[in-house]
C-alpha cells in the first residue's frame, strides 16, 4: 500500500460521512409539503460537489506527503461534511420547515462556503502547485463568491439565484474540469 493509498482511507471516511448525512436527509427534504427547493438545490450542489471533490483527490496521488500537507489536504473534505451538517441536522425528520432551517444556518453554510473556496485554493497551490489560471479556480472563486453574496443578503429571490447558479456551476465543473482524473495535477 502506497502512502498515498493510505491517506485515501482518510478522505474517503469523510467523504463517506458526508454523503451519508446529506443523502440521510433527502427523503425529508424532499417529502410533499415541506421542500423548499432552494434549499434542497443546495443539498443537492453539496452531494455533487463531495463526488466531484473525491474524484478531483486524485490530482494529489503524486504528492510528496508529509504531516502538514496531509492536514492541508483534509481541510476540503472536512469543510464539506461541515457544510452537510449544517444543511441537514441531525434528526431531519423532526424539521418542520426547510425554508425556516435554511435561513436559521444561512449565515453558517454560507461562512462555511467562503471557507471551502479559500481551503481549495490553498490546498491546490500548495499541493499540487496549481498554476492561478487553471480552470479550477474558476470553482474556488465561484464558491467564494457565492459564500459572499449568500452570507451579506437575505433576500429569498437572491438565494434562489445563488442556489441555481450553484447547481449549474458544479454540474458544468464536473462535465468540463473533472473530465479526465488527472485533470487537476
Amino acid at each position: 500500500m502506497t502512502l498515498f493509498e493510505y491517506i485515501a482511507i482518510a478522505f474517503s471516511l469523510v467523504y463517506s460521512i458526508a454523503l451519508v448525512r446529506l443523502l440521510g436527509g433527502l427523503p425529508d427534504a424532499i417529502r410533499p409539503g415541506r421542500i423548499y427547493w432552494v434549499h434542497l438545490a443546495f443539498v443537492v450542489t453539496a452531494l455533487l460537489y463531495v463526488i466531484n471533490a473525491f474524484w478531483a483527490f486524485w490530482s494529489y496521488s503524486s504528492v510528496a506527503w508529509t504531516y502538514p500537507s496531509y492536514i492541508a489536504a483534509l481541510l476540503t473534505p472536512t469543510i464539506q461534511y461541515f457544510l452537510a451538517a449544517i444543511l441537514v441536522p441531525g434528526e431531519p425528520g423532526e424539521v418542520s420547515s426547510w425554508r425556516d432551517h435554511y435561513f436559521s444556518v444561512r449565515r453558517r453554510f454560507f461562512v462555511g462556503l467562503c471557507v471551502l473556496g479559500l481551503a481549495g485554493f490553498v490546498s491546490n497551490t500548495v499541493l499540487v502547485s496549481m498554476p492561478l489560471q487553471h480552470p479550477a479556480r474558476l470553482g474556488q472563486v465561484g464558491t467564494l463568491a457565492i459564500g459572499l453574496a449568500g452570507l451579506v443578503s437575505s433576500n429569498p429571490r437572491i438565494h434562489a439565484v445563488l442556489a441555481a447558479t450553484s447547481l449549474i456551476a458544479v454540474l458544468a465543473f464536473g462535465i468540463v474540469v473533472l473530465a479526465q482524473p488527472a485533470s487537476l495535477g
